[in-house]
């Protein structure tokens, strides 16, 4: 018996450190998950895949979300491109020109 008077004690301390063990475990998956999801949007949109490495970065995740969501994708910005290459190149409305549309 212990100062308690009781020997649950030591076996309480066993299952909180257990308890504990397993809440950091469910966290760390949880996190590599998200970054996982991050960086495979991140690589969609045409940007790098390690940009959603942020996601790791304290205040990194905000900065990240109002990137995406805000700024002009790399996709967007090369069928810009290619628009303004066919409205120089003259469009003569043949068929087989090769023209994006």
């Amino acid at each position: 018996m212990n100062a308690y008077g009781s020997d649950v004690m030591p076996e309480m301390a066993g299952l909180s450190i257990i308890f504990a063990i397993g809440v950091i475990l469910i966290g760390l998956v949880l996190t590599a998950g998200r970054v996982w999801i991050w960086c495979k949007i991140c690589s969609k949109t045409g940007h790098p895949w390690a940009l959603g490495l942020l996601m790791l970065v304290p205040l990194g995740d905000a900065f990240l979300i109002l990137y995406v969501a805000f700024g002009q994708w790399p996709v967007h910005r090369e069928l810009d491109m290619l628009r303004l290459q066919r409205n120089l190149g003259g469009d003569d409305g043949e068929a087989g020109s090769g023209a994006v549309v």
